[in-house]
């Protein structure tokens, strides 16, 4: 399912590297759970350019190709499974430091019922924990992470290492950043 903060993230994503424009083939809100009619129209409106996408808050998630070409080799990233995984992924830079960042992972529950929270580092720096909650079969879990941690070119290598004697599952991984602050808060 995409997000509004999925869209803005995947539209920053494509303008920062040079397109012109976001062009979007059968984008109808019936097909976006979710999004109220003035949330879907302030998201289209503003993948018209980097400037309005900007002080939205964004999102950016590690996915996958369903089209191969044939005879190429492609492995998914997702699910990872390890003691320690290394992914990369490139968002678009919080451009603000007063802008809040999450690395959001959902991982596969434990069959032993061990819930230990694994480690996660952004571009080497550590992220904090805040949260986990459960849902649909696995753990959602959350770390704030520094904005700066985000490289300038938006690259970002995240390093997950499980906490537990037994390797983790990764199965989904999102960086999220809010939205810019007005008069000098944060925002959710």
């Amino acid at each position: 399912m995409v997000s509004p903060e999925l869209a803005a993230g995947a539209a920053a994503s494509v303008l920062s590297r040079g397109a012109h424009a976001v062009y979007l083939f059968n984008y109808f809100q019936s097909g976006n759970v979710g999004w109220s009619r003035p949330v879907y129209l302030k998201t289209l409106a503003a993948m018209a350019s980097l400037d309005t996408l900007g002080p939205l808050p964004r999102s950016t998630a590690i996915t996958y190709r369903d089209i191969v070409a044939p005879g190429e080799s492609y492995t998914a990233p997702l699910p990872a499974t390890g003691k320690e995984l290394s992914l990369r992924l490139t968002a678009v830079p919080a451009g603000d430091a007063r802008r809040p960042c999450e690395i959001r992972i959902e991982i596969a529950s434990r069959t032993d019922g061990a819930r230990t929270v694994p480690l996660v580092s952004a571009n080497g720096r550590p992220c904090t924990f805040l949260k986990e909650e459960a849902a649909d079969g696995a753990r959602r879990i959350v770390w704030q992470a520094p904005s700066e941690a985000i490289g300038a070119d938006g690259a970002c290598t995240l390093r997950i290492a499980s906490a537990a004697e037994n390797p983790t599952t990764v199965r989904k991984v999102e960086l999220w950043i809010g939205a810019a602050a007005r008069g000098g808060e944060e925002t959710r």
